[in-house]
């Protein structure tokens, strides 16, 4: 006779560990795509119908000096992926621990970042420290054609957070708003408002931007805005979007950080990962060779802060570093 099993089950425990355990992402259906137009594919022309986020009150969402580590995690079934740590200021309503823990991050980071070993110029393409401007673009997918002039399906009809590792497409949003300004005088904010509007219903046009490497080191950007008229009807003006997608777009740095963001306390700031992240880049730095006699003799950065001027940002090493890379120090390889 088999013994009885009194023990209640602890149904607290039950649930606090389904919580812990349930997917970090949001659930299919409805969501938010995110576009890295580093990826050579994507790179080209995009076409959208602009949408505000509410969070930000804009159809873009400028971040700077963008810390990006490359390394295992536990959080993740796949187990590596793309820290991201973003300026301080992001961060709202952090404790002064988690401050010291965001600040230890960093100086652990630059001094990685110091070594030479991890960034552009230890790993070329394979870098797995990258310091990188990001402009994020709110909206829905209408058309999509790669460099080569071949069409990309795989957005189109989608909302989609447009992530360009650059500040160009900005600059170019920037001088086109000044040409229209100079050809349409003190009605160019009519002008505008038929393409950016909170409105769901009406729309009049779509932005196009135009974004790949250019000759230079960076990127190239070029913005048009694109007006129905009666020879191509860009946007159905009668389409109304349901309030379920429009929604989508009211975070867009949440979806930003994607894993990396804390859904059960709702904050930019994951301190689980955070803490994850920190004991990464410590072990980086046990890993770190001690110098040669020639590497003590060559300073190689001077004086110049590294963090001053960012790696390039690219899915590609810049035009120096296109030599084979060193070994690369970890034993996996980032996808971008």
């Amino acid at each position: 006779m088999t013994e009885e099993f009194n023990e209640e089950f602890n149904v607290d425990a039950f649930i606090n560990q389904l919580k812990k355990d349930k997917s970090k992402e949001a659930p299919s259906g409805n969501t938010l795509n995110k576009v890295f137009m580093n990826r050579k594919n994507y790179q080209g022309n995009v076409t959208f119908i602009p949408f505000i986020s509410k969070s930000i009150g804009n159809i873009y969402t400028k971040l700077e000096g963008v810390r990006e580590w490359y390394d295992t995690t536990s959080v993740l079934e796949g187990g590596e992926a793309w820290y991201r740590i973003l300026p301080i200021k992001f961060y709202k309503g952090i404790t002064p621990e988690q401050i010291e823990l965001y600040n230890e991050v960093v100086s652990l980071f630059d001094a990685c970042n110091e070594t030479g070993k991890y960034g552009y110029e230890g790993l070329g393409q394979d870098a797995i420290l990258k310091v990188r401007n990001f402009s994020l673009f709110t909206g829905i997918c209408t058309a999509h054609v790669d460099t080569e002039g071949g069409k990309v399906e795989d957005n189109i009809d989608k909302p989609c957070l447009f992530c360009f590792p650059s500040n160009s497409p900005i600059d170019a949003l920037e001088s086109y708003i000044s040409g229209l300004a100079d050809t349409y005088g003190n009605k160019v904010k009519n002008y505008i408002q038929k393409f950016i509007t909170p409105a769901n219903k009406g729309r009049q046009g779509v932005i196009q931007i135009a974004f790949r490497k250019s000759a230079s080191p960076g990127y190239a950007s070029s913005v048009t805005f694109l007006k129905n008229d009666e020879f191509k009807i860009h946007v159905d003006p009668d389409k109304e979007f349901p309030a379920e997608i429009v929604s989508l777009f009211d975070d867009p740095i949440s979806k930003f950080l994607g894993w990396m963001y804390d859904y059960d306390n709702k904050t930019y700031f994951n301190e689980t990962v955070f803490v994850e992240l920190r004991n990464n880049l410590k072990a980086a730095l046990i890993d770190e060779p001690e110098s040669t006699e020639e590497s003590k003799g060559e300073n190689k950065n001077g004086n110049q802060d590294p963090m001053a001027k960012p790696p390039i940002p690219s899915v590609d090493a810049p035009e120096e570093n296109k030599e084979q890379p060193k070994e690369q120090p970890k034993g996996f390889k980032p996808p971008f």
